[in-house]
Formats: structure tokens, sequence, C-alpha cells
């Protein structure tokens, strides 16, 4: 499983962004830093393809304008291409072509988007169509069974759009939902636990994003990655497991909030204390004199 490591280049890629943004955004060790790290991330999951030029770009705009962000967009584009590259020239010395990723998102995209999984499932016994998948996996090449998967499931958004929309409003349910999806785990000792945990955690990052509204563009590269993730998993599977690279960042929005409520409760406990403090010194002050 390649979740830890990538949660932890993906923290790290946006400690960089942010160091980066508050030095000026310019083209220093902390830029390219910054790249090496999403790049490190992009080989270690794919998920990220080319969004990390989309985020650099975005971070550059929103403290120094659309100028800046063109340059940046130029900049991060040849900056992590170059540190792609050794992945690029491995995949085509083994593939004689140009694959830029991996071999194996289409299957995620199939898995999601075919007829015999209304439900928006993610286990290929029961939401594929067997037919389907022991024909396309007896393909030997890799590149040809990518373009297998993906012609199977655009086959099926083109021909039952609505069906699409509904499965991807269902994975929108999934992945933001506060209980397990899975069966196995849907016992009320397992969603006690999920609620307990990860449901102030929601809670108190939509009230960081209310709290930040007028400086929004602070946080513009957290909200635009929370975003991707979800839109990319509206579109292939989706699952609470997916959701785990972007809670870190939703840990971090929650913990404003919740700062802001120790603070007032630290104020009002201390004010009746300090009220009690002053009373006593000009009590003291009055017998003195």
């Amino acid at each position: 499983m390649s979740e830890t490591l990538f949660n932890t280049l993906l923290v790290a890629s946006f400690a960089c962004l942010y160091w980066w943004r508050d030095r000026g955004a310019r083209f220093d060790g902390f830029f390219f830093a910054t790249c090496l790290c999403f790049a490190a991330a992009t080989m270690t999951k794919a998920t990220l393809t080319a969004f990390p030029v989309i985020l650099l770009a975005a971070t550059a705009y929103s403290c120094l304008g659309w100028r800046r962000a063109a340059t940046v967009l130029l900049v991060a584009s040849v900056s992590l291409a170059a540190l792609m590259s050794p992945w690029w020239i491995r995949n085509y010395l083994l593939f004689d072509a140009f694959v830029p990723f991996s071999t194996s998102a289409s299957k995620n995209l199939y898995l999601g988007n075919n007829r015999n999984n209304p439900h928006a499932g993610v286990d290929w016994r029961t939401d594929a169509e067997p037919d389907v998948v022991a024909r396309i996996d007896v393909i030997a090449d890799e590149r040809a069974r990518q373009s297998a998967y993906s012609k199977a499931a655009m086959e099926y958004i083109a021909a039952e759009p609505v069906a699409f929309i509904e499965q991807a409003a269902r994975k929108f349910v999934r992945f933001w939902n506060v209980v397990p999806n899975a069966a196995v785990y849907s016992g009320n000792v397992y969603r006690i636990i999920s609620v307990l945990s990860f449901g102030p955690v929601l809670l108190l990052a939509v009230f960081c994003v209310l709290l930040w509204r007028r400086t929004a563009h602070a946080l513009l590269p957290i909200y635009l990655l929370i975003g991707y993730f979800t839109l990319v998993h509206m579109v292939t599977i989706a699952s609470l497991r997916y959701r785990l690279p972007i809670e870190p960042f939703l840990i971090v929005m929650a913990a404003y909030p919740t700062g802001r409520l120790m603070e007032a409760a630290r104020r009002k406990l201390m004010t009746p204390r300090l009220e009690n403090v002053q009373k006593r010194l000009a009590d003291e002050q009055t017998a003195e004199r």
C-alpha cells in the first residue's frame, strides 16, 4: 500500500508550498523543493497527475496576481517535467511509448462506471461485469488493457449519462461519509467511533471556511486539493480510504476554530479571577488609605 508514503510526501509538498508562498513565491530553493516533493508524491501515487502545476500557479496568483501565476505555471511545468523525466524514460524503454503516469488508472474508471455497478461500489467481485473483465484481463499489453478499460467506461458513460451523474452523487456521499461504507464495518461501534472522530473534524473545518471567508486566498491551495480529490473520486471510485490524503489538511483547518474556542473559553474562565484579583487589590489599597 502506497498511501502512507504518498500522504507524507503530499503534506511535505504543502509545507514547502506555504514556505515558498511566505517567502514571496520566488524562484528559489523553496520553489524547487516544492517541485521535488510534488514529483516524488506523483511517482508514489499517480492520482495527482499534472495537478501540482495548477497548485503552484494558484498559490502564486493568491499572493501576486495573474502575471506571476502565468510565469510560475510555465516554470513549474518545465521543472516538474524535468523531475518526472526518469519515470517517463523508464516507461518509454519498457512500453516503446510515452506513458506519463501509470497504466492502471482506467481500471478504476471502469469499475466506477459500468452497468453492473449501479450503487457505486468498489468490489471487483460484485461491482464489475465478469465477461468484460475476463475479456480485457487476458490482454498481455498493459497499455492495450488500459485502453480497453477506458473504452468500456467511456462507452457506458456516453450511453448512460443520467446514470453516470447519479453514480457520481453516490460517490460524493461515499467519499464524504461520516460512517464506514463497508458492510463489515456497519455496526454501531464503528459508526460511533467514526462519527466522534471524523464528525467534529469535518464540522470544525467547515467553520474554518466560514471564519476565513474574507481571506480565502490564503487557503486556496488546500481548497483546490480537497476539490480535486473529491472530483477525481466522483468520476472513478470512492470510499473513505481515498479521503485519507486530504484528512491532514481538514485537521489543520479544524485546529483554527478549535483554538479560537479554547481561547474564548480560557478568557471566560480567567475573567472572573482577574476581576476578583483587581477587587482585592482595590480593597487593600482602600484599607491602607
